[in-house]
């Protein structure tokens, strides 16, 4: 795997040959101005689970969405500290909470996710 130091781009091996995942920086970013933490892009743990979301053919705006419904539904209560890499990029869990992200699309997070998004 290729990582360079700015975290824009990571080239993974697939049996195909190497695929260019980008985005890593912009979600870590995201996720810390959202929840006031400051995670790293570049621990190999997120990287490996933001690629694992990638594969799985989860897209950038999936991915941010999900960060906002999380931390509208778990800020401030016991679940905020659960608000991190490994529990909200799970490729186990990452699903059930982006079904959770589309059937609400009148919920604010999805309402001020969708005004980032189209500005």
């Amino acid at each position: 795997m290729d990582v360079d130091r700015g975290m824009r781009t990571i080239k993974m091996p697939t049996l195909g040959g190497p695929r260019e995942i980008t985005h890593h920086k912009e979600i870590i970013e995201h996720l810390n101005k959202v929840t006031g933490s400051k995670f790293k892009p570049s621990t190999p743990s997120t990287v490996t689970l933001i690629n694992s979301l990638f594969r799985a053919k989860f897209t950038l705006r999936d991915i941010k969405g999900v960060i906002d419904l999380k931390c509208k539904e778990w800020g401030d209560t016991d679940l905020e500290k659960y608000l991190r890499p490994q529990t909200l990029f799970n490729i186990n869990k990452f699903d059930g909470y982006l079904q959770e992200f589309n059937k609400k699309p009148t919920n604010k997070a999805w309402t001020l996710f969708d005004k980032e998004w189209s500005q």
